[in-house]
């Protein structure tokens, strides 16, 4: 693949990545969940051409960890919407998953805002070369 072409498909699947996270985020649903899928893998095989697979292999971990902790905390919330009364222990519960889903999105923040930074510093020594 040509460094233009790598660094156009970069750039067209980090915007799918972005759109598909926003419509999950607003609207929860299987098929929401498969398009962020989609829109990840793309985004880490173009990240891997650019800053390496490891780097990108980890953003992408931080990805779905968050998704996991997101749809858990979804799931909770559906649960205790309907149960007849909530208790201490739920309570106690819906605390520590929402702690865990907000560990999570700080953690893909900070693993993007790596990202970010390798693709800089790789966008750099690009420049520096040619």
């Amino acid at each position: 693949m040509e460094r233009q072409d790598r660094w156009k498909a970069l750039g067209e699947s980090s915007d799918a990545l972005q759109a598909a996270l926003v419509e999950w985020t607003s609207a929860a649903t299987p098929q929401t969940l498969a398009a962020v899928e989609e829109a990840a893998r793309r985004y880490t095989v173009g990240l891997a051409h650019i800053i390496g697979g490891s780097a990108a292999d980890r953003h992408a971990m931080s990805l779905a960890a968050y998704q996991r902790a997101t749809e858990r905390l979804t799931a909770l919330k559906a649960t205790l919407r309907v149960v007849p009364s909530v208790d201490a222990a739920d309570t106690e519960f819906l605390r520590q998953v929402v702690v865990d889903q907000a560990a999570a999105g700080e953690a893909y923040e900070a693993a993007g805002a790596d990202v970010v930074a390798a693709v800089e510093k790789a966008r750099a020594q690009e420049k520096g070369r040619a």
